[in-house]
Formats: structure tokens, sequence, C-alpha cells
């Protein structure tokens, strides 16, 4: 019947201006490519130096003055040797200082997430709303 039938051209109009409006707002890719590679937040907090990278940036200018000419690779090589040689005390200074960045990293980046988590109902609740105004 044509009167059953205009109440569902109807509703597709309606349907179609509400999917025009969101297909307007969308900032996402149009096609998902096939490896997704996740882009990282510049304002998240960064991870904490591990407490050898710390002992690491600590010795390599030493290594460097006392083995001139060294190539990075090979002053990787004997830090990693000195690291595992060195003593107990020397390592407990590196390993606290980690673990107390890592104290301060994790509350930031429970923060952080849940500013972000916060950010993305916002935006979600908006579009929603633009959505449903048609």
């Amino acid at each position: 019947k044509p009167e059953d039938r205009a109440v569902w051209d109807e509703k597709a109009r309606l349907d179609k201006e509400r999917y025009e409006v969101e297909k307007s707002m969308y900032t996402g890719p149009w096609k998902i490519p096939a490896k997704m590679k996740s882009v990282k937040d510049p304002r998240a907090p960064k991870r904490p130096m591990s407490s050898f990278l710390s002992y690491s940036n600590s010795k390599r200018a030493e290594i460097k003055r006392q083995i001139p000419g060294i190539s990075n690779a090979e002053a990787s090589k004997l830090l990693a040797k000195m690291w595992r040689e060195a003593p107990d005390e020397e390592k407990r200074e590196h390993i606290e200082r980690e673990e107390r960045l890592r104290e301060v990293y994790k509350v930031e980046i429970a923060q952080w997430r849940d500013r972000a988590k916060k950010e993305q109902e916002d935006v979600r609740e908006k579009r929603e709303e633009a959505a449903l105004r048609y």
C-alpha cells in the first residue's frame, strides 16, 4: 500500500539524515588497514627508565673517556658485563631510583587513563546527542 510505504520512506529519510550527521563528525579512518599500528598519545606520561639504563647512562661517558673511539655497540656490551658484575650496593641505588620513579609513573598513568576515558565518553555522548537530534 502507498500509505505504508510513505511511513517507511520517511523513516529511511530520517535515518539517512542521522547517518550523514554521524558521517560528517567521524574523524577515524575510512578504511581499516590490515595491520593496525597503535598511535601513542604524546600527552601520555613516559615510562621510567630501567635500573640498567640508569646505570648505563651514568657509566657511558666514563667508558667513552677511558676507551676513545669505542663503538656504541661495544660500549653497550661492556656496560652489560659491568652491570652483571657490579656489586649489589652499586646496583641498589639504581634499582631504588627505578622503583621510586615507577611508583610515580603508576599514579600518573592511572590519572591519565581516567582522563582519556572521560574524554572519550564525552566525545561519544556528544556524537550520540547530535545523531539523536535528527
